[in-house]
């Protein structure tokens, strides 16, 4: 018996009417599912007007600006400095409540930043957090370190 023969006479032929519905059906389904979206030129916005008030502001904060130099010196923006071995700096805590002090008695904020350099350890650095936190600082930042 040769099966051979019999499958050579039969015609192989791709039916296509079900590759087509499962091709709509998907095409119904991305359709449907798919999200609209909205062109940029339909959305509203507004611009900001612009104001021909030029005054300064009513408040300007009170700031403490703290450069912590290589020698762990610390020199405050008054111009006053404190010393390396002073590791409490008791001073700088007097100093800054002060400053809070007045800022407090003219309603403004009171920051504090920190400028150490590039050299600076990491103990000073510490150091300085402290007495601020012992003068109760909340608003604390750093500003880049110097070259």
């Amino acid at each position: 018996m040769n099966l051979s023969g019999a499958y050579e006479d039969a015609k192989m032929e791709l039916q296509i009417s079900p590759l087509i519905d499962v091709v709509f059906l998907l095409l119904i389904y991305f359709i449907v599912s798919a999200k609209i979206l909205q062109p940029e030129g339909d959305i509203p916005f507004q611009l900001p007007a612009q104001t021909e008030n030029d005054s300064p502001p009513d408040v300007l904060p009170i700031e403490a600006r703290l450069r912590i130099n290589e020698d762990d010196s610390v020199v405050i923006n008054n111009g006053m400095s404190f010393d390396p071995s002073d590791k409490d700096l008791g001073g700088l805590v007097d100093q800054l409540l002060s400053l809070q002090v007045a800022a407090e008695s003219q309603r403004v904020p009171f920051f504090v930043t920190l400028n150490p350099t590039l050299k600076t350890r990491h103990t000073r650095i510490v150091d300085v957090m402290d007495a601020c936190a012992e003068a109760k600082v909340t608003n604390l930042t750093f500003s880049k370190p110097d070259e």
